[in-house]
């Protein structure tokens, strides 16, 4: 009866044990999904496929009837439109690459980080050459480390100094159509600084473009609700920084554009991303594609929309 026991307490030892090495087990996975795997403490660049499907942005108020919408004036599934907006112009290197994307034979957006020693050259250059200029406006990342840029807008901001911020870059950049997030993924996830953004944004009559570094961004939904032309980036085209991952990326935003009609990539200004978009050329030419401004595409976007609804209504 003792051996018995003894036995059965072995047993019961062996199995909390094991519970509790399957239990360490679960938690450590636990852990290493969410810490690490998780998209939403990307920062840019982010290596969140929003090219994919329940990722695409859809409204089902501003649905449109695609039969109907036959005008080449307007982005649709039978004339996509695309704009791919050049980010991180600024710093010293990036004056190097400025006229090769300037000879690009097909529209781009050219995002400029304020407070770097060649912005404001190069922001010149841009618009003598033509080019349309967005403010690339650094945003409070979830990575301490990454911070350090002049103008950084954090999350416990308050109305004022944001004013001040705004105020200084808008000015440095007169010729700027709007803004997108540099970084921003702590930022753009925040209810009341978006809110912020948006009414100033919408006083200053800027468009603005979600980079989306994180899914539960908030800043789309804020520029919405007081009237902000907004839409986000879909592909971005360099998170590995070759030519044939670029090529694929490319493609991607192709394809983006051919399913709902447009599609906005965002790439770097660093000379792969330059070598492979030139290697493209003659895909880009020979696809029914349109490329344009961002600020082009989001008048056609709002011009289908408003199409639509009256479509509807009828």
């Amino acid at each position: 009866m003792v051996k018995q026991t003894k036995s059965n307490r072995r047993q019961t030892r062996i199995y909390q044990r094991f519970s509790i090495i399957i239990a360490i087990i679960v938690i450590l996975f636990v852990c290493w999904f969410y810490l690490i795997r998780s998209p939403e403490i990307a920062e840019e660049p982010s290596y969140i496929d929003f090219s994919a499907p329940e990722y695409l942005e859809s409204d089902s108020k501003c649905d449109t009837i695609e039969s109907e919408l036959r005008d080449d004036n307007v982005p649709s599934s039978e004339h996509p439109w695309v704009a791919i907006i050049i980010d991180d112009f600024g710093p010293p290197g990036t004056a190097k690459v400025i006229k090769g994307f300037l000879k690009l034979p097909f529209d781009l957006t050219f995002s400029i980080i304020p407070g770097n020693r060649k912005s404001l050259s190069i922001g010149k250059t841009i618009n003598d050459a033509g080019g349309e200029v967005i403010i690339h406006l650094p945003m409070e990342p979830i990575e301490l480390t990454a911070m350090g840029e002049r103008d950084m807008i954090m999350t416990d901001i308050d109305s004022t100094r944001l004013k001040v911020i705004l105020d200084r870059v808008t000015t440095e950049f007169p010729y700027a159509v709007g803004m997108n997030n540099h970084m921003g993924s702590r930022a753009t996830s925040d209810d009341r600084l978006m809110n912020m953004l948006a009414v100033e944004l919408k006083e200053r009559n800027l468009i603005f473009i979600d980079s989306r570094t994180v899914p539960n961004s908030r800043a789309l939904p804020a520029m919405k609700s007081v009237g902000v032309p907004a839409l986000g980036r879909d592909v971005f085209l360099d998170n590995y920084r070759d030519v044939e991952n670029i090529q694929r990326q490319i493609n991607a935003l192709l394809k983006v554009a051919d399913r709902r009609g447009w599609a906005i990539g965002i790439g770097h200004a660093n000379k792969v991303n330059l070598e492979a978009l030139t290697e493209a050329i003659p895909i880009i030419e020979a696809s029914d594609v349109k490329f344009v401004t961002v600020s082009a595409l989001i008048n056609g976007v709002g011009k289908k929309n408003s199409e639509g609804r009256r479509a509807n209504n009828e």
